[in-house]
């Protein structure tokens, strides 16, 4: 697996955003990670400091992560179906993980089945199906 991960600057969120939501890296049109991605684009998060995180194949995206950065971060995750058990989901959220400064604290918000049991591969116990939060490190 070749992959490339790009985190936004304050500078180019808003074309990182739009990028992904022309690649429709999101469930779908109901999902809340594309509301927050528009949010993104019109400003509307501009005071939590999004960010948003890209992971290509090649030349060709296939996941991506929003989150507020700072010490407290809220992450939403895709990665494609195609994609998905490759380790692509894995590297963005290590990713991530790393960019919170030292004494951070992460959220993740599961929202399907099998991003439950993908967290709790990744962070332990903390995360409850559909819903739940988890917070710590």
């Amino acid at each position: 697996m070749v992959y490339k991960i790009q985190l936004s600057t304050e500078d180019n969120v808003g074309e990182m955003a739009q990028l992904a939501l022309q690649e429709r890296l999101y469930e779908n049109e109901g999902w809340c990670m594309r509301e927050c991605l528009q949010d993104v684009i019109s400003g509307h998060l501009k005071s939590i400091s999004p960010v948003v995180a890209i992971i290509t194949e090649g030349n060709s995206p296939v996941g991506a992560c929003l989150y507020a950065s700072g010490s407290y971060a809220t992450v939403q995750t895709y990665v494609k179906p195609s994609h998905r058990r490759k380790g692509y989901g894995t590297a963005l959220i290590t990713k991530v993980v790393g960019s919170i400064p030292e004494g951070g604290r992460v959220s993740v918000g599961v929202g399907i089945p099998e991003s439950s049991q993908f967290f709790r591969r990744l962070i332990g116990d903390g995360v409850i199906p559909f819903g739940a939060r988890w917070d710590g490190r």
